[in-house]
């Protein structure tokens, strides 16, 4: 399946908010306007509900802490107005899991068993209705709880995905906060939401890559974020003489059949990244990455279309590439 291109879009967004465009594009081949969805202008907001059950239920490591550490520890050092409800749990050799179980009260004490049911009721919840009717963050929200729970299912998390989720010590993330702030009389209350802010913008770094490799996701980055950051974006973009047109365009895929799939955009200078891709044994309750052992004729099918890509580039001016596209 070729993905179709939606270019002009996503440049009049981008220029309507003046971020960088972040999106997904489905199994299914549709575009997910991730930042619209979100409210906000960019990725680390918490209001998108697929955002909302990633950073709800994943697990993370603090480094230099053990299970040891936190089987019965509160978070008084972390979270010293809060002392009363909150806890960490551990469930892995050395993870930590705090679960948001509602969006606005924070943080609740829950032993594993209790905390796994929780995820597995709400996934029930969504199985329990007629998935064929469900938008496309719908159906996103419900493959990460899914996710999620196949990961837990062992009790090991990291070591069903093969990867490990570390995020700062809350006292550096805190020392930090309080120094950007020196000038403003933090309150342990405004400190803890500072701290809890950045601990989801680090948890969902995570989430492209994960979508990307285990959900059967591809990401789409219109320009790179580190132009905004230099650019330090004004009110009036004209005021830098920014080219929309003239800026990187990535897509990371885990699918096999990149030059196929993504043909229309590649025509158009964009940048096609491949990551492993992992599938879940249910045997094993693992997730295993998939060898990367091609059928012949998709490996012939991707050479013949990477020859093509490269001819258009070459010989085609970029407003007149839109006649070779496949359909």
């Amino acid at each position: 399946m070729t993905v179709d291109f939606y270019d002009e879009q996503i440049i009049e967004k981008e220029k309507n908010t003046r971020a960088p465009y972040i999106g997904f594009f489905s199994p299914e081949g549709n575009l997910i306007d991730f930042n619209m969805r979100l409210g906000s202008n960019t990725h680390t907001s918490y209001c998108n509900p697929v955002s909302y059950a990633f950073v709800n239920w994943v697990s993370y490591i603090l480094p230099g802490t053990s299970i040891k550490n936190y089987k019965r520890t509160s978070t008084a050092k972390m979270f010293p107005s809060t002392v009363s409800r909150n806890e960490y749990i551990g469930i892995d050799n050395v993870v930590v899991r705090g679960c948001f179980t509602d969006r606005y009260d924070g943080w609740n004490t829950l032993d594993f068993d209790t905390f796994f049911t929780k995820l597995n009721d709400t996934v029930k919840s969504f199985e329990e209705k007629d998935i064929s009717r469900f938008s496309d963050y719908e159906k996103f929200e419900y493959r990460v709880l899914k996710f999620l729970r196949n990961a837990y299912l062992n009790k090991r998390f990291f070591e069903c995905i093969g990867r490990d989720i570390w995020v700062e010590d809350p006292e550096v993330v805190k020392e930090r906060i309080k120094e950007e702030y020196k000038k403003c009389s933090l309150r342990d209350s405004e400190l803890d939401g500072l701290y809890l802010r950045d601990l989801r913008i680090q948890l969902l770094a995570h989430f492209k890559d994960i979508s990307v490799q285990y959900l059967g996701y591809d990401s789409l980055e219109r320009f790179n974020p580190e132009t905004l950051r230099e650019l330090n974006i004004p009110k009036k973009l004209e005021e830098y003489n920014f080219d929309f047109l003239n800026n990187p365009r990535i897509i990371t895929t885990s699918c096999f059949n990149p030059n196929e799939r993504y043909f229309n955009w590649l025509i158009r200078d964009y940048v096609v990244h491949q990551l492993p891709k992992y599938n879940f044994n249910v045997l094993t309750r693992i997730y295993e990455q998939v060898p990367d052992i091609s059928p012949f004729h998709i490996k012939q099918s991707e050479e013949i279309y990477s020859k093509e890509i490269a001819s258009i580039r070459r010989l085609v001016p970029r407003e007149e590439r839109y006649k070779y596209e496949i359909h």
